[in-house]
């Protein structure tokens, strides 16, 4: 695994990899007579198999969120018996810390079951700091801890929450790379804690400050792509930033210099999708790429190339390379539904005619779609202002 992990076109090689060494270890655990190293393992093997399945690691999955929630949970059930046993056990705290992590991440949740396996985690990466002997690896996991709650609390709409516990994470990351000899790996972790942070702000509307986030991001991400051209992470991680980028300067008015910063990013995303056509994160967020510049495109009055880039990822999410969309993914068909909406819109300057048509329908589309999530307790405050957008340009229809 750890050979072909980063190879283009690896995601469904690698899941068969591990989906037989799975069968192997289950095979055989009936004779492992409660031996914690084997049960160790096969906790190791579950978490493999789990981020191939379909849980976002930075290079890619096969979008099968379900089977990867499956062998998240076997692998929770195992460690939770392991951590019980010995709570002195730093490395079986640590990897229960990040088995529970990663069921915030795979499950479906509510916003308020969110909150409570975040609380949970936190306690977690705080005791692990007062008893980790290791302090560089002690600061580092309190630093992850600060980013999982700092999510938590931003579905919870506490927007300065949020931006308190990303910065204090990527300062912690910063000074671990600065004096721990260089590791590289806090150097990664501080560019994908300023990404988080720049759309933080970027959601609350200030795209001053994720402009300048997202920037230092990106100047993390030149250096470890001049390292390490070909790693498909890395050309991934640098994507994100061109792409987020694109997003401020979108808030900010700069429209042509956003629509460069989303050509550079849908130039990477489509190269590593053309090699790996069942990389369901890397499609994710190439659909992302297609909606910015469709509304970079929109706000310069360029309405051919914008509809051309709404169609490409409304195209991209129907044909969806995931077994199913979660909560958040849902969320993010219905924006770009409603931005889609405008351009029609815009382009039909109130006359009723097939744009209005197709405009109406990409409404009420989106509109179920945020009522539902709404109704379950699910509805990300970043998508609040879609919601409401989504109302108001379909009472424009109905007026008209």
């Amino acid at each position: 695994y750890e050979r072909i992990k980063d190879l283009p076109g690896a995601t469904e090689a690698k899941a068969k990899l591990i989906d037989e060494t799975i069968r192997y270890l289950d095979a055989v655990s009936q004779d492992s007579g409660g031996d914690p190293d084997f049960q160790r393992e096969m906790v190791k093997a579950y978490l493999k198999l789990a981020e191939i399945q379909g849980m976002t690691n930075g290079i890619g999955d096969l979008g099968d969120q379900n089977a990867a929630f499956e062998s998240i949970r076997k692998g929770l059930a195992i460690q939770e018996q392991l951590a019980a046993a010995d709570p002195s056990n730093v490395a079986d705290q640590r990897q229960l810390a990040q088995l529970l992590s990663n069921q915030t991440i795979i499950a479906d949740l509510s916003i308020a079951d969110r909150d409570k396996f975040s609380v949970r985690l936190f306690e977690i990466y705080k005791r692990l700091r007062e008893i980790n002997p290791d302090k560089e690896q002690a600061e580092s996991d309190y630093a992850r801890g600060l980013w999982d709650r700092a999510h938590a609390v931003r579905r919870n709409g506490d927007t300065q929450g949020a931006i308190d516990r990303f910065t204090e994470a990527a300062l912690i990351y910063e000074t671990l790379y600065n004096k721990g000899a260089g590791n590289k790996r806090f150097r990664r972790s501080a560019s994908l804690t300023y990404k988080n942070l720049g759309s933080v702000y970027r959601y609350s509307g200030n795209g001053a400050l994720a402009r300048e986030c997202y920037e230092k991001a990106l100047r993390y991400d030149r250096e470890i792509i001049a390292e390490t051209p070909d790693s498909v992470e890395a050309r991934l991680g640098i994507s994100f930033s061109h792409r987020g980028l694109g997003e401020a300067l979108n808030l900010l008015k700069e429209f042509d210099r956003a629509i460069s910063e989303f050509q550079e990013a849908i130039s990477i995303q489509e190269n590593i999708i053309a090699n790996d056509p069942k990389n369901a994160f890397a499609a994710d967020n190439l659909r992302d790429s297609y909606s910015g510049i469709a509304i970079a495109f929109r706000e310069k009055n360029a309405f051919p190339e914008s509809e051309g880039f709404f169609r490409k990822a409304l195209k991209l999410d129907s044909g969806r390379i995931r077994a199913h969309a979660d909560t958040l993914q849902r969320l993010y068909n219905a924006s770009i539904r409603m931005e889609f909406a405008e351009l029609l819109m815009k382009r039909a300057k109130g006359a009723e005619n097939s744009d209005l048509q197709e405009a109406r329908s990409e409404l009420q589309t989106a509109l179920q779609i945020f009522e539902t999530s709404s109704l379950e307790g699910n509805l990300d405050p970043a998508m609040a202002g879609a919601f409401e957008r989504t109302k108001e340009l379909l009472a424009n229809i109905q007026r008209s």
